[in-house]
C-alpha cells in the first residue's frame, strides 16, 4: 500500500542515473486508485528494466521528463479503474522526449466498464508528448473505448515500430488536442503556460 498520488510505490526524482530492475511491484492502490503507479520517474534518463509490474488500478510507470528507457518489462493487468490514462502514462509537456519503450511485454491493460468516457492504453503520450520511441513490444489485449493500444494526444515526431499487436481493438490510436475546449481549460492555465514558456521555451531550439 506504499503509494499516494502522483508517487509511485518506488518514486525518483531528478532520475539521471537511478532505475528499477529485477522487481516484482504489484497490489498497490488499494486506498487511492488513481495516479498512484508502480514506478515514478520525474527528470532525465531513468531506467525500468526487466520487472514485472501488475494488479493495480492505475498505471504501471508514471512518467514526467526526458530520454527515460523502459525495456523488458512485463506490463500486465493494470489500468483496470483509471479512465483516460495508460499503463505507462506520462503527459503535460510538449518538450519531453527521447523516450523509448523497447521490448516490453503488455497483456490486458485497461477494462471496459459502465460510464467510461475516454479509454485506457498500454502507452499513453498525452497533452503533445513528442519524440517517443515504441519498438519490439508485444502487446496483448490492450486499449479500451477510443485508445489503441498506443494513444497519442497531440504531439510530433512518436514512432511505433516493429511491434506486435495481438487482439487489441486498435492498435495506435490519434487525437488532435487543439480544441475550443482544450485551449480554454488547458492551455491557457497559468500553470501550463509556466510549463510551456518559463520552465522551457517550446517556441525556440530545440523544444520548437
Amino acid at each position: 500500500q506504499c503509494s499516494s498520488q502522483l508517487h509511485g510505490c518506488i518514486n525518483f526524482t531528478g532520475a539521471h542515473g537511478c532505475g528499477v530492475s529485477n522487481c516484482e511491484i504489484s497490489n498497490l492502490s488499494r486506498h487511492q486508485h488513481t495516479y498512484t503507479p508502480g514506478v515514478s520517474i520525474d527528470g532525465c534518463g531513468g531506467l525500468v528494466l526487466a520487472n514485472e509490474i501488475y494488479d493495480i488500478p492505475s498505471s504501471a510507470v508514471h512518467f514526467t521528463g526526458n530520454d527515460m528507457l523502459i525495456v523488458s518489462n512485463r506490463i500486465h493487468d493494470v489500468t483496470w479503474e483509471s479512465d483516460d490514462q495508460g499503463g505507462s502514462d506520462i503527459y503535460f509537456d510538449p518538450s519531453y522526449a527521447g523516450c523509448r519503450f523497447l521490448f516490453n511485454s503488455w497483456t490486458d491493460v485497461g477494462k471496459a466498464w459502465p460510464h467510461q468516457s475516454v479509454g485506457q492504453a498500454a502507452m499513453r503520450f498525452d497533452g503533445n508528448v513528442s519524440g517517443m520511441t515504441v519498438y519490439g513490444n508485444r502487446i496483448t489485449r490492450c486499449g479500451t473505448y477510443m485508445f489503441g493500444a498506443v494513444q497519442m494526444h497531440g504531439g510530433r515526431f512518436n514512432t511505433v515500430d516493429n511491434n506486435l499487436f495481438v487482439g487489441c481493438r486498435y492498435a495506435v490510436s490519434f487525437m488532435y488536442p487543439f480544441t475550443s475546449w482544450w485551449w480554454d481549460i488547458f492551455l491557457n492555465k497559468p500553470a501550463t503556460l509556466k510549463r510551456h514558456h518559463q520552465d522551457v521555451e517550446i517556441l525556440k531550439p530545440p523544444y520548437s
